[in-house]
């Protein structure tokens, strides 16, 4: 992978599995990673990680579930996230799905 020193990715998913493990790889390919996600705790683990070993992080608690402007996150309106606007790259690894009861009334 090429040095991505001035890029900035922005990983949904990002507290564990496939999205903690892209948000390692590319700031070890020298990226800034923002790591976006529903667990606050294992935000905090995967930025740790990453900042011990010299990158640098920011982690954004966030459904991305939610819909605009309720997350707001991805607008980069919110501090400190401005400073790391516009993002170079996007790696969206958050699993979503929207189930629809069968019980729901009909109209006709």
């Amino acid at each position: 992978m090429s040095s991505l020193s001035d890029k900035v990715a922005i990983i949904t998913g990002a507290s564990r599995g496939i999205g903690a493990a892209a948000g390692r790889v590319f700031a070890r390919a020298g990226a800034s990673v923002v790591l976006a996600a529903r667990d606050e705790q294992g935000l905090a683990v995967v930025v740790h990680e990453i900042t011990t070993a010299g990158g640098r992080s920011l982690a954004v608690p966030t459904d991305v579930g939610d819909p605009p402007p309720s997350s707001g996150w991805c607008s980069g309106r919110s501090t400190p996230l401005a400073a790391w606007m516009p993002p170079s790259i996007t790696r969206l690894a958050a699993g979503m799905a929207r189930v629809r009861s069968g019980l729901q009334s009909q109209t006709r």
